[in-house]
């Protein structure tokens, strides 16, 4: 469970059960009681091999992006339990077969990038993949989160992309040599993009964060239109954070919000 790998990975940094107690807020015979229960599911025979088991896994397992990373700690979060009981339910439909989207929308300073980052850490922790883009004021990048997701997905080995991504991930291995005819058809690099997602999210349940989307730009929209219209059965949550207040909700984006909320797959928090 969570709680244990939380457990685990204080272990694996010689904790005593006390201190494992007072940075996670629970009693001392919690932590033993944890303690037992990983002794007996990874069978150690003691402390000392519970702390190798956590570093050896920490070796292979995929790390999470360093910007959600250095967001992340639940020791020290407070507050917003409606909030995140809503996304941890949206994560179970997703996980199971279902693509979703949130939009976690408030002003600047609210919150938004810290209640995801806790969102993501606990994906992570029970083996969910991790995947996260940003959006950046000023910067005129196609595909911009987009772009940022998939080279770091397929640097994680998740494989080559299709010939149609050749031009939103240019240092990436893609199938075949690019033609001019396929870098100039937005229409086929949406859906580029839409298929590799829901790919990777077939094998393992794929939580994808896209911070910051009052400043996407055109084809980033589209894609998301996209993704919202053509909704499956990939387990796959993307959860984008938006400031909802002028200068930044213009036009364009309140247009973008009020076209994704008409479908039952998207959920506004």
């Amino acid at each position: 469970t969570a709680r244990e790998t939380e457990v685990l990975a204080a272990v694996g940094e010689r904790l005593t059960n006390a201190e494992i107690a007072a940075r996670l807020y629970v009693s001392t015979r919690t932590v033993e009681t944890h303690i037992a229960s990983l002794l007996r599911k990874l069978g150690a025979a003691n402390r000392r091999e519970l702390a190798e088991i956590w570093k050896t896994s920490r070796v292979a397992a995929p790390l999470l992006p360093p910007a959600l990373e250095l967001l992340a700690d639940p020791t020290g979060f407070v507050g917003r339990v409606a909030e995140r009981e809503l996304l941890r339910e949206l994560w179970r439909v997703a996980s199971v077969g279902h693509t979703l989207l949130v939009v976690v929308a408030a002003e600047a300073g609210m919150g938004k990038s810290r209640l995801v980052a806790e969102l993501a850490a606990e994906v992570h922790l029970d083996g969910g993949r991790v995947l996260f883009g940003a959006c950046f004021e000023d910067v005129e990048q196609p595909f911009g989160p987009f772009a940022q997701a998939i080279a770091d997905g397929v640097d994680a080995a998740l494989g080559g992309l299709p010939i149609e991504l050749a031009c939103v991930v240019p240092d990436a291995v893609v199938s075949g040599a690019p033609r001019a005819d396929d870098l100039a058809a937005p229409g086929a690099v949406i859906d580029g993009i839409r298929h590799w997602l829901t790919t990777a999210a077939a094998t393992t349940p794929t939580l994808l964060v896209i911070e910051d989307l009052h400043w996407s730009t055109a084809t980033t929209r589209d894609v998301l239109r996209q993704l919202v219209r053509t909704a499956g059965r990939a387990g796959l949550l993307v959860v984008a954070t938006t400031r909802d207040a002028a200068p930044d909700l213009d036009h364009d984006l309140a247009s973008l919000l009020a076209d994704l909320e008409r479908s039952p797959a998207v959920t506004r928090l």
